[in-house]
């Protein structure tokens, strides 16, 4: 989703680790910083990469390069845990089964998730490198139950550490301390929230701290029937589908990516939305699932539900 804007040089640091391998080491204090975002309506076509100096999300339309369109996704199944199951996009052999974040029980698994990004205090954080972010994340806003984990936007004045007020808190976890990996197979079933101003992400940010790349599986805006779909690369364009469409935008759907050393491939509910060979990142992720809320005015009150969040590596 948004990755802190890096003043000054970009370093790009090799990261040591044989694809398919999980680092062990937590991500590097640095926070991630996230671009900025315009509540603008999407027009652009279905798949292309946008101009350099990209414009913010949401106007992001410049379709300097379309690919081939995809099919539309079919509409969601009814709701069912992911099964542990090799998914049929997973080809070959070798594929394993390396991060399982299921939601039994009452409480978060703390072992698996945190609550802010890594550095951060994690008992409140926000964004503070993009001004489109109105929000304060709590351990509050995130609660499990019913097999789900709940990202909870609400509308409450809420003093920061930080020393300014919010109009807007809500709630984000992270494998940032638990589990970082370069390449592989992420699959999250979500509900999204349909509400005024409310920005709900799923996203794989780096594990150095050094923005971009970013990989962003899925990015929906207020109460639009269609979300984004974004590579930021280190070192090109940014490769969108800034309208893929949802079916039935309230119900469940499964987000994924395939992330391999020469392709990645967004899918919506096992169809292709997206692909590209070009500017694939060669770093280890974490990744990341919240809400921000984009207004400073009203609105600010919905959940994110998430039931499961897997990711298969393939083993050299």
């Amino acid at each position: 989703m948004r990755a802190r804007l890096a003043f000054g040089l970009v370093v790009i640091l090799a990261v040591g680790a044989l694809a398919g391998w999980r680092l062990a080491s937590p991500a590097a204090t640095q926070k991630p910083v996230k671009k900025t975002h315009a509540q603008t309506t999407h027009s652009a076509g279905p798949t292309h990469m946008a101009a350099i100096n990209p414009l913010p999300v949401g106007a992001e339309g410049l379709a300097s390069i379309k690919e081939t369109p995809k099919p539309k996704p079919k509409p969601a199944p009814t709701h069912s845990a992911v099964s542990s199951d090799l998914p049929a996009e997973l080809t070959g052999s070798g594929w394993h089964l390396a991060f399982d974040g299921e939601f039994g029980g009452s409480s978060l698994n703390t072992s698996q998730w945190d609550t802010c990004y890594p550095g951060d205090d994690q008992s409140g954080c926000t964004n503070t490198g993009n001004s489109n972010e109105f929000e304060w994340y709590q351990p509050s806003q995130v609660s499990v139950g019913g097999g789900t984990l709940n990202l909870t936007a609400a509308s409450e004045s809420t003093q920061g550490s930080d020393g300014n007020t919010y109009p807007c808190r809500s709630g984000m976890v992270t494998t940032g301390q638990s589990f970082n990996f370069q390449y592989g197979y992420v699959q999250v079933e979500a509900k999204l929230p349909i509400s005024t101003g409310l920005w709900p992400a799923l996203w794989l940010n780096p594990s150095n701290g050094d923005w971009p790349p970013e990989i962003d599986i899925m990015e929906h805006w207020t109460t639009y029937n269609y979300y984004g779909a974004y590579l930021h690369s280190a070192a090109g364009p940014i490769i969108e589908n800034d309208h893929v469409n949802l079916a039935d935008s309230t119900g469940w759907h499964t987000f994924s990516v395939m992330w391999q050393p020469g392709k990645i491939i967004w899918y919506l509910d096992g169809q292709e939305v997206l692909s590209t060979t070009q500017y694939v990142p060669q770093q280890a992720m974490y990744f990341i699932a919240n809400v921000a809320n984009s207004t400073n005015g009203p609105g600010c009150n919905g959940t994110m539900q998430i039931s499961s969040v897997k990711i298969w590596q393939q083993h050299s």
